[in-house]
């Protein structure tokens, strides 16, 4: 499980990082191959959803993620770059442990400080995240190989925070630390899309 689970953080990273690539080739190829050196300053946006799938490890053993996060500018520092966001983070994980099949769906309120790096030639900025929200955690025994009881549904409190690395063509890397049933720290790794 622990290779399975290697080889899919590296798998995933090395996505974004050749999407990067690809993108600054065709990028450079649209200009007439050369590359202006000074590059506008753009407007942070007022907006942006990002959804994205990933993997998590830690007390879980091997979970499968998928995320959406639906933020809105709140502040905006001209002198630092910095830009505040605030908005909701919504995650589906889905893991067996053991015998165990567990379903969770965290629904979170987040707070985002993401900083802008103009000097960097593949990251746009990078984003600090918090969230804290409620968890719904649904759970199915299995008994026997016949025979599954019926799901039943408990209430825990979510949390979670961790960092985004958005590069310039919009993918996301996300990582972060997760409450696995409501209480133990659980690793993610993620790639998205911030539009």
């Amino acid at each position: 499980m622990k290779k399975i689970t290697v080889f899919l953080i590296i798998f995933l990273f090395f996505s974004v990082i050749m999407a990067e690539s690809v993108s600054n080739e065709v990028k450079t190829a649209e200009n007439g191959g050369s590359e202006t050196a000074a590059e506008t300053e753009e407007a942070p946006q007022k907006f942006y959803i990002q959804p994205a799938l990933g993997v998590g490890s830690g007390f879980s053993l091997f979970r499968t993620t998928a995320a959406l996060d639906v933020d809105f500018l709140l502040k905006r520092f001209d002198s630092s770059g910095v830009n505040l966001y605030t908005g909701f983070d919504f995650d589906f994980r889905y893991m067996t442990v053991f015998w165990w099949n567990i379903i969770e769906l965290a629904l979170q309120a987040n707070a985002v400080v993401d900083i802008d790096l103009k000097n960097q030639p593949h990251l746009k900025s990078v984003s600090v995240w918090a969230s804290l929200g409620l968890l719904l955690l649904f759970d199915k025994d299995e008994v026997d190989e016949y025979y599954w009881s019926d799901y039943f549904l408990v209430l825990k409190p979510a949390w979670g925070f961790g960092t985004d690395l958005v590069f310039k063509n919009g993918m996301v890397l996300k990582l972060g630390l997760d409450g696995f049933l409501g209480k133990y720290p659980d690793l993610t790794v993620a790639v998205g899309y911030r539009f």
